[in-house]
């Protein structure tokens, strides 16, 4: 397969954050604000004529090594999700698969995102609902030399080491907190990530090998929510010519990707998505 190269978005590297930390507010419906404060002060520049290779070409790519890799045949049984029956199963298959691939004590799955290639007008938008369908995050691009090829941006944002012990200790029970809170245990938040179509032809994912980012492409990041009076800490990448970038040509259904986003033995995250 020919080298594909395409554009993504990365948080532009502006002389205002040396002051001021990036941040998104996220309001609620109700939620009012002055109109003199800007919900953001995210700016984001394109980079294009970006390499992204293919990592069927490069099989010394692994999940130890670079945060993220493909599985072979894995088949989930779940082909629609109409039902919450349907969320579990796929949450349940999820934890066998990621328990025996990591031969991991326990395995957890806190959420399940359902998204296809249109464009939704949403006024409302209720986050606790799982089958709520939604439309591809941020960050579509046109690859220069085969325009047909775009690629899916999932934010290039993801848990600092600081926000993924937050998370970790709000999704675990009192039970498990108690067990795995501790010395001894190693705990990891891993992203899975498949095409429900039997062939993904259009939006894949494109993986950063993590070896390849620096600690100051990583710029840590506010999301605010003012309507329960908190925040979160997020990371952005910044754009590191450096950096090398992996998809993988007409991933199948049977090939779910598993990418390192938290790990309680690591300075930072891992892989990065775009």
């Amino acid at each position: 397969m020919p080298d594909i190269y395409a554009e993504i978005d990365f948080l532009a590297r502006l002389d205002l954050y040396a002051n001021e930390r990036p941040y998104i507010m996220l309001l609620g419906v109700e939620d009012e604000i002055d109109d003199d404060v800007p919900i953001t002060n995210l700016q984001f520049e394109t980079k294009s004529k970006i390499l992204i290779q293919d990592m069927r070409e490069h099989p010394e790519l692994n999940f130890s090594q670079c945060g993220f890799e493909f599985l072979r045949d894995h088949q989930s049984r779940v082909t629609v999700f109409e039902t919450e029956g349907d969320i579990m199963l796929y949450k349940r298959e999820t934890e066998a698969l990621l328990s025996s691939h990591f031969d991991a004590v326990k395995a957890l799955t806190y959420e399940v995102k359902l998204r296809k290639n249109i464009h939704f007008e949403r006024t409302e938008y209720d986050a606790n609902d799982e089958l709520v369908i939604e439309g591809p995050a941020t960050g579509a691009h046109n690859g220069t030399n085969k325009p047909d090829s775009r690629f899916y941006q999932a934010d290039l944002a993801d848990l600092t080491y600081e926000s993924g012990f937050k998370m970790v200790w709000h999704r675990l029970q009192p039970e498990d907190r108690a067990k795995y809170l501790r010395p001894g245990y190693r705990i990891r938040v891993i992203n899975t990530w498949r095409p429900l179509n039997d062939t993904l032809e259009d939006r894949p994912l494109a993986l950063c090998d993590s070896r390849t980012v620096m600690d100051d492409d990583l710029k840590v990041s506010d999301r605010v929510f003012p309507t329960h009076g908190k925040s979160g800490e997020l990371y952005f990448l910044q754009y590191n010519p450096g950096q090398r970038w992996y998809w993988l040509e007409r991933q199948r259904s049977t090939e779910p990707f598993v990418f390192l986003t938290f790990d309680t033995m690591a300075k930072r995250n891992m892989a990065k998505r775009g």
